[in-house]
């Protein structure tokens, strides 16, 4: 099993050991396997244990006619098998075999396996000469096998069976073997210390990484305002967290957040200025004065460009040479060497709207005038998208010149606790919350006034 609490393995379920002696008349296991092995460590969730199995038994009898037999006679069959595994991974005290602390540092696995078959038939006689069972089979195998490791290692094992078949085979085995050194494996005690974790505090002053601006003189009036959390606001997320007794204990957060521009006026007072967010693909929210985000026409794009093909050069030669003209204006070639077919000397000239000329000097054969040409197939149509929305723009701000702005944004984390969201506290009861605020200027930095001082002062 897996969990926080989970006891000490003891080797195979005594079920199992239960059907794996009535098969082969043997018990299972080892008595090597130690008390211990679960403590403060293991209870921290490092540890396991854990185990799975199977047994079913099956048995089937049916009548024999025989009418000239005194008495009413049967006929059985019996199946059985059966497997187990159960695994472990976890820590001990003491020392072994000059090992100090035992295995890696207290920790061990250790293992069992173990299974058996069974499978018979009878023949049995009720009434007449008198109730009576002959066995016509009887056989049966099983093995297991457990180990320790590692420092020490330890594995020891059985195999183990009969066989009987109309009193003409009747044999029994049985064979172990043992190798290594066989450990007691005390338990951990209670003086190991276990140090409790503090997940909400490990978010102290981590829920916003940066501000822009930073405190400046000149912030241009249409720069949005830049904040980058630590934790996705509002998205809510598991933590699991070490207690002081072992346990694990899971805790659920969420980060809410809230943002403020102030605005300072003529009289010195602060007035509050409203804002819009968005986010980029940093995942920084950006924040905007509300009537910059209002005035903003997400259809302003540039002029589209008009794209046309080009002139094509005259050629100087008498003849003419055919041409397609392509989607685009331009000539496009296609001719084929035909018969000795030479290419034109004086064919010049880009793709456009024009013509090349041929001139004279074109290879014996067929005739440039009677050159065939394949044209291109047509371009398809393009796709029509129907009528998008055009592409937003980057958001612009519209701060006031010349004026001092106070931004503060505020991150608290919270906690879902008996049904509500409250403030999540650290071990001391402190709330995680982080405060930043940020002052800054449209305007330009004040010139310092001098103060009259003694020429010896400089």
């Amino acid at each position: 099993m897996f969990g926080n609490a989970i006891p000490f393995p003891s080797g195979f379920t005594p079920a199992f050991s239960n059907a794996y002696y009535n098969a082969v008349n043997q018990w299972p296991g080892t008595s090597s396997i130690g008390q211990g092995g679960v403590g403060p460590h293991t209870n921290t969730g490092s540890g396991f244990a854990t185990g799975l199995g199977f047994m079913f038994d099956h048995e089937a009898e049916f009548s024999l006619p025989c009418g000239w037999c005194a008495g009413d006679f049967f006929a059985g069959v019996s199946l059985g098998a059966g497997a187990e595994l159960h695994l472990a991974f976890m820590n001990y005290a003491g020392n072994c075999a000059g090992n100090n602390p035992i295995g890696i540092n207290g920790w061990r696995a250790s293992g069992g396996l173990g299974f058996y078959a069974t499978a018979g038939a009878y023949v049995r006689r009720e009434g007449g000469l008198g109730d009576k069972t002959w066995t016509l089979a009887d056989l049966a195998a099983g093995a297991w096998i457990y180990g320790e490791f590692p420092n020490p290692y330890y594995a020891a094992g059985a195999i183990s069976g009969h066989a009987y078949v109309f009193n003409v085979i009747n044999v029994h085995f049985h064979q172990e073997f043992e190798v290594g050194t066989a450990c007691t494996n005390d338990p951990v005690g209670s003086s190991v210390t276990v140090t409790p974790g503090d997940v909400a505090a490990d978010q102290q002053d981590k829920l916003v990484q940066y501000i822009q601006p930073p405190n400046t003189y000149n912030f241009p009036l249409d720069a949005p305002l830049a904040v980058k959390y630590g934790l996705e606001p509002d998205e809510v997320f598991d933590a699991a967290e070490q207690q002081a007794d072992g346990t694990i204990l899971m805790r659920t957060f969420k980060m809410e957040k809230s943002v403020s521009l102030q605005a300072e006026q003529q009289n010195g007072s602060w007035a509050p200025v409203m804002l819009s967010q968005t986010t980029n693909n940093l995942g920084e929210y950006l924040y905007t004065t509300l009537q910059a985000a209002q005035g903003v026409d997400p259809g302003l794009a540039g002029p589209v460009g008009d794209i046309t093909g080009g002139t094509g050069g005259t050629g100087s030669g008498t003849g003419a040479a055919p041409t397609h003209l392509g989607p685009s204006g331009g000539a496009v070639f296609n001719l084929i060497n035909l018969g000795g077919v030479g290419a034109a000397p004086n064919l010049t000239g880009p793709a456009g709207g024009g013509q090349a000329g041929g001139g004279p000097g074109a290879a014996p054969g067929l005739g440039m005038g009677k050159m065939p040409f394949i044209p291109y197939p047509p371009e398809p149509s393009p796709p029509d998208y129907g009528d998008l929305p055009p592409t937003p723009g980057p958001p612009v701000n519209d701060l006031n010149e010349d004026t001092n702005y106070k931004f503060t944004v505020t991150a608290t984390l919270k906690e879902y606790v008996n049904g509500d969201w409250v403030d999540a506290m650290t071990n001391e009861g402190v709330p995680v919350t982080e405060t930043v605020e940020k002052t800054f200027s449209t305007g330009e930095m004040e010139a310092a006034t001098g103060v009259g001082l003694p020429l010896e002062s400089f």
